[in-house]
């Protein structure tokens, strides 16, 4: 992720690739709710209206399949069904 927030200039790098059902959790003022904004982007498949200038890629990889790479361009060719549970989620209802 790049220009996202407190996110600058993000590399995963050596953090543990994401499961069936994740919880993040940090302290505040962390980057948690900044995080989740990048799974609504999945979720809703729009690009990103709170930060317009980020960039980011997710790298999509099974084994033995060539690793497909979404972008803030083509994500609304990503394949998997995500749903975010933040403040906004329960500010909504």
């Amino acid at each position: 992720m790049k220009n996202f927030g407190v996110y600058q200039n993000f590399d995963w790098g050596s953090l543990d690739d994401f499961k069936n059902k994740n919880l993040i959790y940090g302290w505040n003022y962390s980057g948690k709710t900044t995080i989740s904004k990048l799974f609504q982007i999945l979720e809703y498949r729009y690009k990103n209206i709170c930060f317009p200038r980020a960039e980011f890629e997710i790298a999509e990889g099974r084994e033995g399949l060539p690793t497909k790479i979404f972008t803030q361009d083509t994500i609304n060719t990503f394949p998997f069904t995500v749903k975010v549970f933040n403040s906004e989620y329960f500010n909504k209802a």
